[in-house]
């Protein structure tokens, strides 16, 4: 089983006010992937009709997500789009 994490994050800063308590002008965008993968083997006896039986049921997971988010800074109002 394994799983895989890719994330980041950049912030540029036009205009920085924080010293006259307005905040920054700018933007911040942030990423994030997640991959996993794994497998499951469960095997079990059966008696059915005078017979036994193995029975085994091999399973297979693959899973993925993704995000991210885009923030807009003006001054005192921040705006975010998340994906």
């Amino acid at each position: 089983m394994n799983s895989y994490v890719l994330d980041g994050d950049y912030s540029y800063t036009l205009v920085d006010l924080s010293k006259d308590n307005f905040g920054k002008i700018g933007f911040e965008a942030s990423y994030f992937a997640d991959f996993y993968a794994g497998y499951s083997w469960p095997a079990f006896w059966l008696y059915r009709q005078a017979k036994n039986w193995m029975v085994i049921n091999p399973t297979v997971y693959l899973s993925t997500s993704a995000g991210g988010e885009i923030v807009l800074k003006l001054s005192v109002i921040e705006v975010i789009f998340k994906l």
